[in-house]
């Protein structure tokens, strides 16, 4: 598998690690009428379904895109590509919209579903790769045309985004450590509050934290999530 499909399956798993049927419902405690963990997760799938349909019809042609990306396609690229950030408040397109509700599902049946999809369209962008080359070949609902390395960075973008909305949702019912390892890898695994007044981190850092707790190659907050101006 692709480097960048790696680090995206790596990362699914690791936020969804240990969610029961009941967990992945959970939903922001401030929010309730957002999405659940697994509605988030349900949401990343249509995406990898709908990109497997669009490679898949591409590769049927035998020949790629000869569309080009007008300005706001080229602004909303090199925000999402190059900067590597997803604009808040946008609604999700309809055939990427996930049930309202549907049959619950642990953390780890939802991960198999996302693995399958992956592995996919891993295979898809690779063929696609070496019959197109690395120019735009794809076109995205709402990027335009993609080449495939951009196919591939857009997944990993979108991924980490709505990753950091379950990760934020397990926080915010208080039940989980935080581990933030160097070079931006995040790893949750189930312990116990200290105590009710004690401040978690999130996954990038956008709270306020004790200095004692630094130290290591390694950072670890306890406690309660109380809010992040980056997550939220």
């Amino acid at each position: 598998m692709h480097p960048v499909f790696a680090q995206l399956q790596r990362e699914i798993g690791e936020s969804l690690k240990g969610l029961d049927a009941a967990q992945t419902q959970l939903r922001p405690k401030s929010q309730p009428e957002k999405w659940s963990i697994q509605q988030v997760m349900e949401h990343l799938l249509l995406t990898y379904a709908y990109s497997v349909q669009a490679f898949e019809a591409r590769l049927e042609r035998g020949a790629p895109t000869k569309a080009r990306p007008n300005f706001p396609m080229r602004a909303v690229q090199f925000v999402v590509l190059t900067v590597g950030f997803m604009p808040k408040g946008r609604m999700a397109p309809a055939m990427v919209t996930p049930p309202a509700c549907g049959v619950p599902l642990s953390g780890d049946a939802l991960v198999l579903q996302a693995d399958e999809a992956l592995i996919r369209l891993d295979e898809l962008a690779c063929k696609a790769e070496g019959l197109f080359g690395r120019g735009r070949s794809i076109s995205h609902q709402i990027l335009g045309p993609l080449s495939v390395p951009q196919w591939r960075r857009f997944q990993l973008v979108h991924g980490k985004h709505h990753l950091k909305q379950v990760r934020a949702i397990r926080l915010a019912h208080g039940i989980y450590r935080v581990t933030i390892l160097r070079g931006g890898v995040v790893r949750l695994r189930p312990r116990g509050l200290r105590s009710p007044g004690d401040i978690a981190a999130c996954s990038a850092g956008g709270l306020r934290r004790p200095p004692s707790r630094a130290g290591g190659s390694a950072r670890h907050f306890y406690g309660r999530y109380v809010g992040c101006r980056t997550c939220d």
